[in-house]
C-alpha cells in the first residue's frame, strides 16, 4: 500500500464477529501488516479476518500481556499500534499516527484519546470520559506487562512519551446491560486471581465513592440511563475485586 505508515498493527481476539471486520478494515488504511492472534474462536472471527489481508495467527490464551507480546513479536515495524477487537481508529487519527511517525524522532510510545459507546451511544461524560490509552509504541524498548487483568506498557525510565490529540479509537465495550454486569464480574474475578485485597473499610467507602465522582461530579448523569448503568456497574466493580474469597 503506498500510503501505508511504518506502523504494524497487532490484534487480539476471541469471538469477536460483531466487530472485527470493520476494525481490520480501519486499520488497512493505515498500515500494510496487520497481526491477529486469535485464542481459537469458535465464531465468524477466523473467516472475517482470512477474507482480508491480514496475517492470521491462532494459539491457546495465555493472559492478555503475554497474547500480546506474542503479537509484538511477530510485527514487521518497529512500531507497534496495539487495537482491541472492538476498538476503531478514525481518519483523523490515523493521520496523526502517520505524521507523529514521520518525525525525525519519534517518541518511545503515544498516549491516543479513545470514545466508548454503550451499544452504539457515544459516552460522552462520566468514568469513560476523557479517556487516553498508550497504545503506540516502539517494541524494541517498550513491552506489556503480564498482570491476568488491566495489563500496562512498561516503557524504561527516561522513555519519552508523547500524546496524540488527533482522532480517537472508538471503543465499541458493551453492547447491553447484561454483558456490562458479565464484563464487571469477569474483570473484578480477574483482578482477586492477582492476589490484592483490600480491608474492610476500603470496600466500605470506595465503591460509593467512585459512583458520586463518576455520576455527579463527572457529569454521567448528563449521558441519561447509559451513565447511571456505568456508573453503577464501575462501582460494584470496585466493591467485588476487593472481596475476600
Amino acid at each position: 500500500m503506498s500510503n501505508s505508515a511504518p506502523v504494524s498493527a497487532v490484534v487480539i481476539t476471541y469471538n469477536a464477529e460483531a466487530h472485527i471486520a470493520r476494525v481490520l478494515d480501519a486499520l488497512l488504511l493505515l498500515t500494510d501488516d496487520v497481526v491477529v492472534i486469535d485464542s481459537f474462536s469458535t465464531d465468524t472471527t477466523p473467516g472475517l479476518c482470512r477474507e482480508r489481508p491480514v496475517r492470521f495467527f491462532q494459539r491457546p490464551w495465555p493472559g492478555y500481556g503475554l497474547q500480546k507480546n506474542f503479537g509484538n513479536q511477530q510485527a514487521r515495524h518497529r512500531y507497534v499500534l496495539s487495537v482491541d477487537a472492538d476498538e476503531v481508529i478514525d481518519e483523523a487519527l490515523r493521520t496523526g499516527i502517520a505524521g507523529a511517525l514521520a518525525s525525525p524522532r519519534p517518541a518511545a510510545a503515544y498516549r491516543l484519546r479513545r470514545r466508548s459507546y454503550f451499544g452504539e451511544k457515544p459516552i460522552l461524560h462520566g468514568g469513560w470520559n476523557p479517556e487516553w490509552q498508550m497504545r503506540l509504541f516502539d517494541k524494541t524498548c517498550v513491552r506489556w506487562n503480564t498482570d491476568p487483568v488491566h495489563e500496562t506498557l512498561v516503557l524504561p525510565p527516561d522513555a519519552p512519551v508523547s500524546t496524540l490529540s488527533q482522532g480517537y479509537l472508538h471503543h465499541f465495550t458493551v453492547a447491553s446491560e447484561a454483558e456490562f454486569v458479565a464484563k464487571t464480574e469477569h474483570y473484578a474475578c480477574l483482578f482477586r486471581q492477582q492476589g490484592r485485597r483490600g480491608g474492610s473499610l476500603k470496600r466500605l467507602i470506595s465503591p460509593p465513592f467512585r459512583f458520586l465522582k463518576e455520576y455527579v461530579l463527572k457529569g454521567g448523569f448528563l449521558d441519561g440511563r447509559e451513565g447511571y448503568i456505568i456508573a453503577r456497574e464501575n462501582a460494584r466493580y470496585t466493591w467485588l475485586k476487593y472481596l475476600p474469597e
